[in-house]
Parts: C-alpha cells; sequence; structure tokens
C-alpha cells in the first residue's frame, strides 16, 4: 500500500465530506436563523456553504482524476 495512494484517497473522502457538510450547513444555518431570528447566520452560512462546496468539489476533481491515472 502505497502513502501517496492512501492520501489521495484520505482527499477524496475529505472532499465528500466537505460537499455534504456544506449542504447541511445551508439547513441549519436558515433554521437556527429563523428559530434565534438574526439575521447575520442567514448571511454568514450560505457563504462558509458556498466555499466548502466548491473546495469539496475541487478536491474531488483534482484527486479522482489522479486515482483514474
Amino acid at each position: 500500500m502505497d502513502l501517496t495512494y492512501f492520501l489521495k484517497v484520505l482527499m477524496m473522502i475529505g472532499g465528500v465530506h466537505m460537499v455534504i457538510g456544506g449542504i447541511f450547513l445551508v439547513f441549519f444555518g436558515v433554521s437556527s436563523s429563523v428559530r434565534i431570528g438574526d439575521w447575520r447566520i442567514l448571511v454568514i452560512a450560505p457563504v462558509l456553504a458556498f466555499i466548502s462546496l466548491v473546495m469539496g468539489i475541487a478536491l474531488l476533481r483534482r484527486y479522482g482524476k489522479e486515482l483514474e491515472a
């Protein structure tokens, strides 16, 4: 088992985790901002979720190509 292969698989798992986390962040951010009544959460949560989604997809694309090769 090569260490670089293991790290690439780990990065793939991290990418999937970031994509799922970004989706959950939107749902929980909207629901908690409605419950608490704080508009700042409504602004911050989608921004963080978008960053996390973009980074997760970038990780998946980069390491997915390397694993296929």
